[in-house]
């Protein structure tokens, strides 16, 4: 820090502001500052106002005192005014707005290169980091490279780790898209070194986490050649503290450990997949028979007729049979579309279905690679036309008729807006025909509503559900319920864990009653394993009985996998299993590397829980007990989806405690488009009731305020020409 310097006092008008006492807070410390300077108040959205009209002249006022301030090496000034600065951005939305326009974060990065301001300049950025602005992305994209320049620069000295490790979490958490890339890989491993040293402080380690499992800066792929990087998060999954369970195990099947199974320094050649996989190549020349004995026998002891390979090969030889009759000259095609209807209602794979290997997906047309000429699709479309062209059709032909065109439709273009309004009709026309609802599970996209409606519950409202119709819709609660969880923690959603509790639920389930020959068993078994090791924690183990028989049951799917030519390939399918089969190997080393500095993290953990300080999902204080129960956890979380902080209706300011800044941003007006909060929204022209930051926000909001604002405004005038 320099020495204060004689010759550069700072003006008359400020030499009460550096005569004084102050304090280490940097709270007090602006709180005090704003007095001294006679600032209105920022606690208040009255002294918000004042701000945003004098503005400029305040912002003079600030950039010379912090000027003066470090010219003599004042720094408890210099971190008042830093603060001033932040509670006007992180209180009101527009404030942050108008300073990063006008250049304030270019001025704290470019402090932040200077040993003097370096500690109050990226504090500062840590803070403002976490409040949204609309231009808070392009700033960031900016002046990121820079701040990471000086974090590599001072590796050695912790506090700057500490700072530059919370701005780049913030970061993460406020902003969507970097729209750039630049490489965080030095940076991390500057971390997990640092880690090693000395055991750092819970909020260090949890602004580390954030950054390493942050799906903005990809960190899971770039730093997936270091050993230490896959072991700490291995690791985690024994933390007390669930959140970062997911988190972990979210950055985990990122990493997709194949690749990375032997923790070389440099990861292996990807494998190549084949081009497409069809249907009609399942059990294909199997006879139950000729299976080894040990399949025979799981095989007789579940009912030979209930198996996988049983139903295939039934409604194969129907099918077979269907598309033979159709061929015939007098070819009744209503006859052979109910028979067709009635295969795909009753039967999984009774028409064969081409999938990609590369996407997934179930509609391969646009793939010229993937093309593969079907016989059925062609037929269904005569089919459907001849039922619906009837004079008087049927009820069972309506409905036939819409089976067919359920199915036709995912193999032809289509948006997915056309495609959810044809299911949202389809569930109205068929209520009590729960095939409507069900979209192949490996597809990974769910119509509106799927998730809160198809609870175990739900599908008992339902009557004649085939067998294998109940097993799809748990399949695809299994893996929406799995991959949502994963994809909320990063948000700190508390819906992550009924949905992992649901699917691991349905997961049990599918393994203690679907058929042994199941070609996704190995997959329901991972997603028990992956989800039981997250709910549980540190409690459950790879010895433990029900993880012992779950990975029994990956090693028997794989065996009658490679009899009946399966399984049917999806996105992730190979992750999940290849990665809860090496956590079997890697957590031991894991916890033997980075357990004693977990087991210190925890302490803290659990310490601050008790305090107060955080909410847990934790295993040791979980979520109320009412969210255990899989089916009633989608109303529950309907009922809570609304309760936001109102919008309009203001206390008196003089009931809006002092120094409490998150009060006052609860009680400001929000933009009825964006939500961000300000004492300074315009309002509507035209029915004077919704705020907008801008007229941006205002064009943005008008389709879905049209209405009410038009609607509005004739009732302002109807009372206007009666008073009249």
């Amino acid at each position: 820090m320099p020495k204060p310097s004689k010759k550069r006092q700072p003006p008359e008008h400020l030499d009460h502001v550096f005569q004084d006492e102050w304090v280490d807070d940097w709270t007090e410390v602006a709180d005090h500052l704003a007095g001294l300077l006679k600032l209105p108040d920022l606690d208040t959205r009255t002294g918000l106002k004042k701000v945003h009209a004098n503005l400029s002249s305040i912002q003079l006022l600030l950039d010379e005192t912090f000027k003066h301030a470090r010219h003599q090496g004042h720094t408890k000034i210099m971190a008042g005014v830093a603060e001033l600065y932040i509670k006007m951005s992180k209180v009101d939305a527009l404030l942050q707005d108008k300073l990063l326009v006008a250049g304030f974060y270019e001025r704290l990065v470019t402090l932040a290169d200077f040993e003097d301001t370096r500690a109050v300049a990226l504090r500062a950025l840590g803070t403002i980091s976490l409040f949204k602005g609309k231009d808070q992305s392009s700033h960031f994209r900016k002046c990121a490279p820079s701040i990471l320049r000086i974090a590599l620069k001072h590796l050695d000295h912790r506090h700057t780790l500490h700072a530059v490790t919370g701005f780049f979490a913030h970061s993460s958490l406020s902003i969507k898209d970097m729209g750039t890339s630049f490489d965080l890989t030095a940076f991390g491993r500057a971390l997990l070194d640092s880690f090693r040293v000395s055991t750092p402080t819970y909020w260090l380690f949890d602004h580390a986490m954030l950054c390493f499992n942050a799906p903005l800066y990809d960190m899971a792929q770039k730093c997936r050649h270091i050993p230490s990087f896959i072991t700490l998060h291995t690791a985690c999954l024994h933390s007390a503290d669930y959140m970062r369970r997911v988190r972990s195990l979210g950055c985990l099947l990122q990493m997709d450990l194949e690749e990375s199974e032997d923790l070389s320094e440099s990861p292996s050649e990807p494998q190549k997949l084949p081009c497409c996989f069809t249907t009609s190549s399942l059990a294909e020349n199997v006879k139950i028979e000729d299976l080894p004995p040990k399949l025979l026998q799981i095989m007789n002891k579940y009912g030979r007729e209930a198996t996988h390979i049983s139903s295939i090969q039934t409604a194969r030889v129907k099918y077979a049979s269907l598309i033979q009759e159709s061929k015939s000259s007098n070819a009744d095609l209503c006859e052979i579309g109910r028979g067709l209807a009635h295969l795909i209602q009753n039967y999984q794979y009774s028409l064969p279905d081409v999938y990609c290997c590369h996407c997934g997906q179930v509609r391969v047309k646009d793939c010229t690679e993937c093309f593969y000429t079907l016989e059925w699709p062609k037929l269904v479309e005569n089919c459907i036309e001849e039922l619906r062209k009837q004079s008087s059709p049927s009820d069972e032909d309506t409905l036939a008729a819409d089976i067919l065109q359920w199915k036709h439709d995912l193999y032809v273009e289509f948006s997915f807006d056309d495609w959810e309004r044809f299911l949202e009709t389809m569930t109205s026309k068929h209520p009590k025909h729960v095939l409507f609802r069900y979209r192949d599970a490996h597809r990974q996209s769910f119509p509106k509503g799927t998730l809160h409606e198809l609870t175990t519950s739900a599908l008992m409202e339902y009557s004649d559900i085939p067998q294998w119709l109940d097993y799809g819709l748990r399949a695809v609660l299994v893996e929406a319920g799995f991959d949502t969880a994963i994809g909320l923690s990063h948000k700190g959603d508390k819906r992550c864990y009924p949905l992992m509790l649901s699917s691991r639920t349905n997961a049990k389930f599918l393994l203690d009653n679907g058929p042994p020959d199941d070609p996704r068993r190995a997959y329901y078994a991972a997603i028990y394993i992956l989800s039981h090791l997250v709910l549980e924690g540190s409690a459950v183990n790879f010895k433990k009985p029900t993880i012992k028989r779950a990975l029994k049951e990956i090693e028997l799917s794989t065996q009658f996998m490679r009899i009946m030519g399966g399984p049917i390939p999806s996105p992730g399918y190979g992750t999940r299993i290849r990665t809860a089969v090496l956590l079997r190997y890697l957590l031991p080393e894991a916890l033997q590397e980075w357990g004693q500095l977990l087991q210190g993290l925890d302490v803290q953990y659990l310490e601050d829980i008790a305090s107060g300080k955080y909410a847990s999902c934790s295993i040791e204080n979980p979520l109320p007990d009412d969210y255990k129960n899989p089916d009633s956890w989608p109303e529950k979380l309907e009922a809570e989806k609304d309760n936001g902080t109102s919008r309009d209706g203001w206390e008196s300011e003089d009931a809006i405690p002092k120094d409490d800044s998150f009060l006052l941003l609860s009680k400001l007006s929000r933009c009825s488009w964006c939500g961000r909060p300000s004492a300074a929204l315009r309002k509507c022209g035209g029915c004077s009731k919704e705020r907008y930051c801008d007229t941006q926000c205002q064009k943005f909001h008008w389709e879905e305020h049209k209405a009410q604002c038009l609607s509005t405004r004739l009732i302002v005038e109807d009372i206007h020409i009666r008073k009249s």
